[in-house]
């Protein structure tokens, strides 16, 4: 059996560490690495400390402001936020340019009391007490994972006296919204 040399190791490891990564894809961008990708890593290492993350909805930017060009933005609808697991959902909906309100990442699912939605729905019920929040929709993967963190969302802020939603309407099964059409996106957001 060829040995894989322990660089390469520690490099495929690296990146299975990331979302959505395999050890077969995390290998071959190892090796990719390896051969021709050492001017990137440079460049990347250059860049990550330029990103920041706004404090009200976890979105990153990369300019001199305090908050992220959404949060800041006076336009917005303040008192409706659309709740989403991750940064790439947050860019479909807004891409399909019909959502007005504001957003919330959770950046994980709900599946127990070490998940880091629950650290971050602390510092979402200091924004539903300062914005005057009305209205939240869970914009969630329509998966068993995304259910059980729907759930876990209301329970944790029934305090509240909130209005929520969550898109349906021709959004399959087991679909992520970062992978559905503008159009279907409007009609799911539709309540």
């Amino acid at each position: 059996m060829l040995k894989i040399p322990n660089t390469i190791r520690k490099i495929a490891n690296f990146f299975e560490s990331f979302p959505e990564i395999g050890p077969r894809q995390a290998l071959r961008l190892a090796f990719y690495v390896a051969r021709s990708a050492k001017d990137l890593i440079i460049q990347i290492a250059k860049e990550v400390p330029k990103i920041k993350q706004c404090p009200n909805c976890f979105y990153f930017f990369d300019d001199d402001n305090e908050l992220c060009n959404i949060c800041r933005d006076s336009k917005r609808n303040k008192q409706k936020v659309c709740m989403v697991i991750n940064e790439t959902s947050l860019i479909s909906i807004e891409n399909a340019n019909f959502y007005d309100g504001v957003y919330f990442i959770l950046g994980d699912f709900i599946l127990d009391q070490k998940s880091l939605a629950i650290e971050r729905l602390k510092k979402f019920k200091e924004i539903i007490k300062k914005n005057e929040v009305k209205e939240i929709i869970l914009s969630f993967p329509i998966t068993l994972e995304g259910k059980i963190t729907a759930k876990e969302v209301r329970e944790e802020l029934s305090s509240f006296n909130l209005k929520f939603f969550e898109p349906k309407i021709g959004l399959p099964k087991g679909s992520e919204i970062e992978f559905v059409d503008p159009e279907t996106l409007k009609e799911a957001f539709k309540f």
